[in-house]
């Protein structure tokens, strides 16, 4: 498996057709600073800063001295193409008492600004001079208007600063050079960024010694590459470091980063190296449970709502979740600051880092470049190319989600290639992660009416050796409602620890597969009025098909292909335009010149289960807004990992394990304790932020399901036996005549795009009896 970066997708492959895809528009936010004064600082004036330097510290200074009173001010400062963009509100903690204004008031728009920002704006823009009568240069040229949260895109990593220890103080801001602020922005100039602080003043009673402002610094890097997203990419943050953590700037000043603190808790897995686990003492959970707060994304949600506060996990690791600073301090986190950049540090990204002219029309159209996505192609003359699976002229949800997914995938650094759907056997997209790994990504539209081809997908690309990645689209009624995301995702999760229609208590009901089953070249039917076929899986691995009165239709052993089972019902087929129907002795009993004079219903095949659970074929569940473009992912967890203690946990775990994949049977039938055992283990763990449950079982329901027994320590349960194998494989397995079609130099040269099949106890698909 390749492990380098891949490259730009832009300049590889150029033969290969490229689409444009447009990213949803991100709408207004309820996060939107309605007014705030923004100013910009040019590459070309950067040099004239240092006089200035003290002039944002002087401006809060009095501003606070003032007669207006003000509860806390934002700053923003973010790059930009050729400028280092800035933005600064100014609130107060009382009810505003609104009043008119003369012609010669401060205006946003048509309406008089109120104060504090009022007084804010006069002292940026020279109206009012600070008490040290310095004024900024007129090509700052303060502005007044809105600043669209939304248009920066989703985080990457968010850090924020903290103080590690009780009694530890900042350093004086003039007697280290070299950091803060202005370092940050010298270091990361080339980085699509966005810093904020939160400043308040002597909140409560006050902060201790001379210490006047509490200050709260939080900067977000909008790179892909940055962000963690498996737990094995956070185990080589742990051996090698975090590509960028963008506080490190401010560690002079005695100032911690966040991700140090987090990035404290947890070690490599000695076993694996491919894992991480957390520290014995630490209060934080599994990667899983963790993953938003290791990437900093409550933090970014802060910078949104402008609140200086913490979470609990975070208030746990540092003895300050602010920065205490004196006026002479101030200027280290609250500056003119200008870093000339080598292009639009934003051209990669789906955000955009506006200057301050383009902010009245991204704030009233905040939309994206279109983003060139690559298609695989199947045919040798691209222009023969059926570019119908592709395109989308808006109405269909399902291709205009594998569109917005593959352009949520890049934004993540994947590399990505929509699938040209030629056939009923691809994925709908291949998608490399940075570290060279392959998945499958499946969007699904129709989920519950098509669960079958849900599992076959899934089924696909676990033979050829690959994990697939589902992203469930929600479906629309026809008053415009879309489905709860959170619904959809709860049904995915089921569907892939479960993978059943229904249970009882020696048997397993199957999703039925939507095409028909021919026989000797004759279309199997269902006996008049039975309208479904309903398939059944027996714990002796046999598949039965049961009428309305649990008569036997069909039956046929599980690894045994469907044209080879036994039928007891009808069957259809055609002979000089003749449609005949007869039963299974032969006899004719219909025949018609119209189809539609046939009454009896096809008969389908069903999903032929390869496991008791999909989890392991399963890398991540996603659920896509098309609304908002969001792309979300959402938790593999069960319901039973909600209970906060223990031995609940372990009840309810075990319960719903046994009661899902063990059925009574006879004393004289035995389950051999390491044919059930390690696989409730290991699916309890795949469920649950807190990995898999001890090796012994233990607790108060034990009787409820296990009645566990030994020969010479060879432990078995009695009365006792799995709902069906795991490992049931047929010559009708999908992906045994098909390969993954994706770049050749996403391999390494000499591996193949057939990897070993996930499926349990099969080790190469040519191993199968009748297969490819």
């Amino acid at each position: 498996m390749a492990t380098t970066q891949p490259a730009n997708p832009e300049t590889r492959l150029p033969d290969d057709q490229l689409i444009e895809v447009h990213p949803v528009k991100n709408p207004p936010t309820p996060y939107d600073r309605e007014h705030v004064v923004f100013f910009e600082i040019e590459d070309d004036n950067r040099d004239q800063l240092e006089n200035f330097k003290e002039h944002l510290t002087w401006v809060i200074r009095d501003l606070y001295e003032g007669e207006k009173h003000i509860d806390h001010l934002d700053f923003f400062a973010w790059t930009a193409r050729g400028a280092v963009v800035c933005a600064m509100g100014a609130y107060g903690a009382k009810s505003v008492t609104r009043e008119y204004g003369d012609p010669t008031d401060v205006k946003s728009g048509d309406s008089v600004l109120e104060e504090p920002l009022k007084s804010l704006y006069e002292r940026l823009s020279g109206e009012d001079s600070t008490c040290n009568n310095e004024q900024l240069p007129e090509w700052i040229d303060p502005q007044i208007g809105t600043l669209p949260l939304g248009m920066f895109g989703e985080p990457a990593v968010t850090a924020r600063g903290v103080m590690t220890e009780t009694n530890q103080k900042v350093a004086h801001g003039q007697k280290i050079a070299g950091c803060g602020l202005s370092a940050l922005f010298d270091d990361l100039r080339d980085e699509p960024l966005l810093y904020y602080a939160h400043i308040r003043r002597k909140g409560g009673r006050g902060l201790p010694e001379n210490f006047t402002y509490q200050v709260t610094p939080r900067v977000t890097l909008f790179d892909p590459r940055h962000r963690i997203n498996t737990d094995r990419e956070y185990a080589d943050v742990l051996q090698y470091g975090r590509t960028i953590d963008p506080l490190e700037n401010f560690a002079k000043l005695g100032v911690s980063s966040n991700l140090d603190r987090i990035d404290d808790q947890y070690n490599v897995d000695h076993l694996s190296w491919e894992s991480t686990v957390p520290r014995t003492k630490s209060s934080l959970g599994h990667f899983r449970s963790e993953k938003a707060f290791l990437n900093g994304d409550p933090e970014f949600d802060e910078i949104r709502r402008g609140r200086y506060g913490a979470g609990n996990n975070l208030e746990r690791l540092c003895a300050y979740t602010s920065v205490m600073t004196r006026e002479a301090d101030l200027s280290q986190f609250v500056r003119l600051v200008g870093a000339p950049s080598t292009g639009d540090p934003w051209e990669d990204v789906n955000g955009i880092g506006p200057r301050v002219d383009e902010i009245e029309t991204v704030s009233h159209e905040p939309t994206f470049e279109p983003v060139p996505i690559r298609i695989e192609q199947t045919v040798p003359d691209s222009a023969d190319v059926d570019m119908g699976s592709v395109e989308n002229d808006g109405e269909e949800p399902h291709q205009e989600g594998i569109k917005q997914t593959a352009v949520a995938f890049r934004q993540l650094g994947y590399e990505v290639i929509i699938v040209t759907q030629d056939t009923g056997s691809r994925p709908d997209l291949w998608v490399m992660d940075p570290s060279g790994e392959i998945f499958a990504v499946e969007v699904e539209s129709t989920t519950r009416t098509k669960a079958a081809s849900v599992y076959t997908n899934l089924v696909r690309q676990a033979v050829w050796g690959y994990k697939t990645i589902m992203v469930m689209v929600p479906q629309e009624n026809d008053d415009g409602q879309l489905e709860s995301a959170e619904r959809i995702g709860y049904w995915a999760v089921n569907a892939a620890a479960k993978p059943m229609k229904d249970i009882d208590e020696a048997k397993t009901k199957q999703y039925n597969l939507s095409k028909d089953i021919v026989q000797d070249g004759k279309t199997l039917l269902l006996p008049e009025g039975v309208t479904e076929s309903e398939w059944w899986l027996t714990w002796e691995n046999e598949f039965v098909l049961l009428g309305d009165d649990e008569t036997v239709l069909a039956r046929g052993d599980a690894t045994t292909p469907f044209s080879e089972f036994e039928y007891y019902t009808p069957r259809q087929y055609t002979e000089d335009g003749r449609f005949i129907v007869e039963d299974e002795d032969g006899t004719v009993i219909q025949d018609v010149a119209d189809d539609d004079l046939i009454s009896n219903t096809h008969m389908s095949p069903c999903h032929r289960p390869v496991d008791l659970s999909y989890l392991d074929f399963v890398e991540a569940i996603f659920t896509y807004d098309p609304k908002k473009g969001e792309l979300t992912e959402h938790d593999i967890v069960a319901d039973w990992d909600q209970y906060e203690k223990t031995m609940e946990r372990h009840e309810a775990s075990h319960k719903d394990a046994f009661n899902t994949f063990v059925i009574d049977r006879p004393d004289d039938v035995k389950l051999p304790r390491p044919d059930c055992r390690p696989f409730i283990r290991d699916w309890i763990g795949k469920l649950s932020h807190e990995g898999k449950p001890a090796k012994a079982v233990y607790g108060k329901s034990r009787p409820e399901y296990i009645n566990r027994d030994n020969v010479n320590k060879r432990y078995f349960y009695v009365g006792a036996a799995l709902r069906y194998d795991r490992g049931l494989v047929s010559p009708e397995l999908p992906g045994l005549s098909t390969e993954p079609s994706y770049p050749a130099e996403w391999l390494e040269e000499g591996d193949s795009v057939l990897h070993e099949p996930l499926i349990y106890g099969l080790a190469d698909r040519d191993d199968i009896p009748g297969g490819s």
